[in-house]
């Protein structure tokens, strides 16, 4: 027999400092050993491919079945740790030939807490002008007790727009631009049934 491998794990506060270029958790992932980003740009984890790979949510499987690939992104600000499981990891996390992510999700805390972050815009500049809106990337997190010592709430909020020049010459300098706008969301909310039974539901 062989002993499960311990899982590396990132928690909030090393994903909020190290530089990530999209603000996104895959970025961060890179960080770990055995952990490698491909000439594609996917995430290869031990050798295999990003197919072979697995996420998982709060214990769920988030995983494309079509592609094998991540099928959801997250706020960043709502992930409390990320752990990645290389094998042999333990069989509870079956289906997958290569490495394992997990991720679980921040709950409310016994008093209510509001954050904001990256409210400024910043604008776009061609040819040495300032021409219109580069990015915008407002961050919303909020959450606290329902019912005290019993239910609380999370919430976190997320919207990107950003504009990315490429370096075609055969365009003008305004009509280069790729654009990404999306929106991200989850909720959860915990029950805390009595000592021993507790209840997660999220929603994303």
């Amino acid at each position: 027999t062989t002993d499960a491998a311990p899982a590396t794990e990132l928690k909030q506060q090393t994903l909020q400092n190290v530089p990530l270029l999209n603000e996104r958790f895959q970025e961060a992932l890179p960080l770990v050993p055995g952990v490698v980003r491909g000439p594609d740009g996917k995430i290869n984890i031990k050798g295999a491919r990003a197919s072979q790979s697995g996420l998982m949510v709060n214990s769920a499987n988030v995983t494309d079945p079509v592609t094998g690939e991540f099928a959801i992104n997250l706020p960043i600000d709502a992930i409390e740790s990320v752990q990645v499981l290389t094998n042999p990891y333990a069989p509870e996390y079956g289906k997958f030939s290569g490495g394992i992510t997990s991720i679980e999700t921040r709950r409310g805390s016994d008093e209510w807490k509001v954050r904001a972050q990256n409210f400024f815009p910043r604008v776009r500049r061609r040819d040495g002008s300032f021409l219109g809106l580069g990015a915008v990337t407002p961050r919303v997190t909020f959450g606290g007790p329902l019912l005290k010592d019993k239910v609380q709430f999370f919430q976190s909020l997320e919207y990107r727009f950003v504009r990315t020049e490429v370096e075609v010459d055969t365009l003008p300098p305004l009509n280069r631009d790729r654009k990404l706008e999306s929106f991200d969301s989850i909720s959860r909310l915990d029950w805390d049934i009595d000592a021993t039974n507790h209840l997660t539901t999220s929603f994303s």
